[in-house]
């Protein structure tokens, strides 16, 4: 697993990205259909600017895998960026991890 974070404007800078938007790549992710960024993107993080939750940095894994839905939350608000960022890699290898030992042979043999 080879995770790295770039600011999500860098990455993509055909689009309007808030440079309080951060992107997590995984340049060894399981399933992916090639290399550009798009498909080692895995997560993100970002400052919720406004609302009851402003100042707060929310997280979200949007890696997906095949099989069953992943058992434990993907995406949350944390204080710091540096909390959103470690939460968002932790649950990334978290993932990883879940898949690796479930895998497709194991849902067809448990009906899934």
């Amino acid at each position: 697993m080879r995770l790295y974070w770039m600011r999500t404007s860098e990455a993509f800078p055909d689009s309007s990205w808030p440079e309080t938007s951060f992107t997590l790549f995984d340049e060894d992710k399981p399933h992916r259909e090639g290399d550009g960024l798009w498909e080692t993107y895995v997560a993100s993080v970002q400052l919720i600017e406004a609302g009851p939750e402003g100042r707060l940095w929310s997280w979200s894994v949007t890696a997906t895998f095949p099989g069953p839905r992943c058992p434990f939350a993907s995406n949350r608000r944390e204080a710091t960026r540096k909390q959103a960022a470690d939460k968002a890699a932790e649950t990334y290898r978290k993932m990883v991890a879940y898949y690796d030992i479930h895998t497709p042979e194991q849902w067809r043999w448990r009906g899934l």
